[in-house]
């Protein structure tokens, strides 16, 4: 098969149909200042997919419907089997298309074919029949990679069923006060730097008395402290607790546990990483093809070591099939930057087909005005917002991300 694939600005529109169809030959006909290197980026990718094809690049004049037409007519009456894909394609190469379609249906036929980014399937453009080829999907590095730039760290750990749960148990701490979140977890830490341990160990001693000698608001930290020390021992994430006087001690069951408390941010992160990676589709299969936490990017793909890099982290990236999830997950305040920033680089690394996720547990601004501002400005960037995931059941996490 030959695939005559109309030169866009969309990576993934000049790329798909070749991995859905798998064909020996590849043309790609359009415009662009820097074909060779493009072409190269490509051709890596499809080999990294099993598509190892021949590929060449015939420049069109742009716009014009004569010099379309000229090539895909060379090209259709030189090779045999050829499909002529369309996706987001020029409107001088839809033109010609639709003319040499009828033109050559009895001496040269071929087939018009578009990218269905909903079912990671090929249409045929003329006939309507669906579910052609077969699914193309891209891991994360794969689309970044794709888009001009690369991961260079992430973490992708498949959470055994002990940590699942262990997991699940944490998030029925964090829905009890999911406000108080972060600062109950800085003054957890505050109390045992103060404790004296080093924090290489999971068993901890937290004299109260001796803690409030060398702290600020003593009072109002260990209000908060207290009851999540309780909570976590309820839940069975302690173990050996007890609490004599003001002496509280206690063994984190598992180094699992503690790294989750590591960090304010980290449950929100984990949670909603955790939830997109074992979501399951209408057949018990991953909903997700691929899903990746902490997702450090370079812009330009080129690791130099320097300051000079541009770089950006995302909370979660999620792909089913070649439609990329970008995750933002907040525990604290929100700032209008955050939409902004998370636009960015949905558009840069994700395309068009793109979606923009923000979920939050402590959703605090100045007024009841501000907030719905702010929810207002989420839909006119087309970002779905998530304001108070830590009530949500595993029905509105599904509903969630499905219906974005």
């Amino acid at each position: 098969m030959t695939l005559i694939e109309c030169f866009v600005n969309s990576p993934l529109d000049n790329i798909a149909t070749a991995i859905c169809l798998k064909p020996k030959k590849i043309v790609f006909i359009g415009y662009a200042e820097n074909s060779d290197a493009v072409v190269d980026r490509y051709r890596h990718l499809l080999e990294r997919k099993g598509v190892r094809a021949q590929i060449s690049f015939k420049k069109t004049a742009m716009g014009s419907f004569l010099s379309a037409e000229k090539i895909i007519r060379d090209v259709i009456c030189a090779e045999k089997d050829c499909v002529l894909d369309i996706t987001g394609g020029q409107e001088a190469v839809l033109m010609a298309a639709g003319a040499l379609y009828n033109e050559l249906e009895n001496t040269h036929p071929f087939k018009i074919l578009r990218f269905d980014p909903d079912s990671s399937l090929m249409v045929d453009a003329v006939t309507g029949q669906k579910n052609i080829g077969s699914r193309a999907w891209l891991s994360v590095s794969e689309l970044i990679y794709l888009h001009g730039g690369s991961v260079t760290s992430s973490n992708s750990d498949t959470l055994p069923p002990q940590s699942k749960r262990d997991l699940d148990m944490l998030w029925q701490v964090v829905s009890i006060n999911p406000e108080n979140w972060n600062k109950t977890i800085t003054n957890l830490h505050e109390f045992q730097n103060k404790s004296g341990a080093d924090g290489k160990t999971n068993n901890y001693c937290l004299d109260f008395d001796e803690i409030e000698k060398k702290t600020v608001d003593f009072e109002e930290k260990s209000k908060r402290v207290r009851p999540l020390l309780k909570s976590l021992a309820d839940k069975g994430l302690l173990v050996n607790f007890s609490q004599k006087q003001n002496v509280f001690r206690y063994t984190y069951k598992n180094s699992f546990i503690k790294n989750c408390l590591n960090k304010e941010g980290n449950m929100l992160e984990l949670k909603t990483y955790a939830t997109a990676f074992n979501l399951p589709d209408q057949n018990g299969n991953r909903y997700f093809d691929d899903c990746k936490m902490s997702v450090s990017i370079d812009w330009d793909g080129k690791i130099n070591g320097t300051t000079k890099d541009t770089n950006n982290e995302i909370d979660v990236i999620a792909i089913r099939g070649c439609r990329a999830f970008f995750i933002s997950c907040k525990n604290g305040e929100i700032g209008d930057a955050e939409i902004y920033k998370l636009s960015t680089v949905a558009s840069k690394f994700g395309g068009k087909y793109s979606r923009k996720m923000l979920v939050s547990t402590d959703f605090r601004r100045d007024s009841e005005d501000s907030k719905q501002s702010f929810r207002q400005r989420c839909i006119d960037m087309n970002t779905k917002f998530g304001e108070d995931v830590a009530r949500f059941k595993d029905s509105d996490w599904e509903k969630f991300f499905k219906d974005c």
